[in-house]
């Protein structure tokens, strides 16, 4: 039978039945996804720690129930700062679940429905900012300050291209099968673990989405500010670029009309693969907040035709025939190639 809280935790991330993860068990485990539902026997077994379980916090593509910060360091001091940052950004305290996770902590943030993820992901933005309050107000920064700090916001991506998941974190109170060690819950004061005896009396509860609403509306001038793509002040590396990004690039990204945006789509997709050195999901989240921009945005098929070709074949050279029919500097662009 289930305590409380596991009952809880069951309902809340339950919706996630689409697709998951079980570890495997050998000296170098990897998650094995499974696509499929995912029972309450599964849970159970988890608790147990006869079966390690991670899920895809996105949901029908761009749906959430809930969201995560991973911190990969046992540095409680740390922790209790992201909790603060949590109250700072205005989420109420007993809508935070605390966990030491085995070699780390967790935050989970559930919600009481499915909620967009844009809007889930927007509120993990505002907590970064309370984090971190001397890194400038940018998206690309604020990521390389969490990831100094190795602490990471699940989910990852605002939505799913096609068959893609995303990236799973694992679900709280199970074990750990690397570290040898259970999972357990935090009180929300001093961060210290809380007994199992007392667990079943933990003092947590989703967020209304009622509430989300108010806290994105609250913080939208700095959600307005992050929304843009930090690609624009981002320095990059390889043979395309060095100093700062492609002109022709600039303008793809204020969107393009019907008849472009696949050509587009794929240049922009391999060119930040390849030159600005950004890791597959995050060319995908980019792609999403490009289509957006598009008049019309691409249908979600295409969209996935151009991420697949773009991570496959590198940027085109200032001599492409497409790049040169829009750029306003072709014969005096620093990064033509001779």
């Amino acid at each position: 039978m289930l305590m409380d809280i596991r009952a809880k935790i069951y309902n809340f991330i339950r919706g996630n039945q689409a697709a998951w993860a079980e570890m495997q068990t050998s000296n170098n485990p990897k998650y094995l996804t499974k696509r499929g539902f995912l029972s309450r026997w599964y849970y159970n077994q988890h608790f147990a720690g006869s079966l390690t379980i991670a899920i895809y916090p996105l949901v029908n593509q761009k749906y959430v129930h809930f969201i995560c910060f991973d911190y990969d360091k046992k540095d409680r001091l740390f922790f209790k700062e992201l909790v603060k940052a949590c109250l700072a950004a205005g989420v109420p305290l007993d809508c935070l679940l605390l966990e030491f996770s085995g070699r780390g902590y967790h935050l989970y943030i559930a919600f009481e429905k499915p909620a967009f993820a844009k809007d889930a992901v927007n509120l993990g933005k505002v907590i970064y900012t309370k984090l971190f309050p001397d890194v400038k107000l940018n998206e690309f920064h604020l990521r390389a300050a969490a990831a100094s700090a190795k602490v990471e916001l699940f989910p990852k991506q605002i939505q799913c291209i096609g068959s893609t998941l995303g990236n799973a974190i694992r679900i709280p109170l199970g074990y750990h099968t690397v570290t040898k060690e259970w999972s357990r819950l935090l009180d929300k004061q001093q961060c210290y673990k809380v007994r199992k005896s007392n667990e079943a009396a933990y003092n947590w509860r989703p967020m209304l989405l009622l509430e989300l609403q108010k806290l994105t509306t609250l913080h939208a001038p700095t959600i307005n500010r992050l929304d843009v793509t930090p690609l624009l002040e981002q320095p990059t590396t390889g043979s395309v670029s060095t100093k700062k990004d492609r002109p022709c690039m600039k303008l793809l990204l204020k969107g393009v009309k019907k008849g472009s945006r696949a050509m587009a789509g794929f240049y922009l997709s391999s060119y930040f693969y390849y030159a600005c050195k950004l890791p597959a999901e995050q060319v995908e989240e980019q792609l999403m907040v490009w289509n957006e921009k598009n008049s019309p945005p691409l249908p979600e098929r295409k969209l996935t035709e151009c991420l697949e070709r773009g991570t496959k074949y590198m940027p085109p050279s200032c001599t492409n025939t497409f790049l040169a029919g829009i750029c306003f500097q072709v014969e005096t662009c620093p990064y033509r190639k001779a």
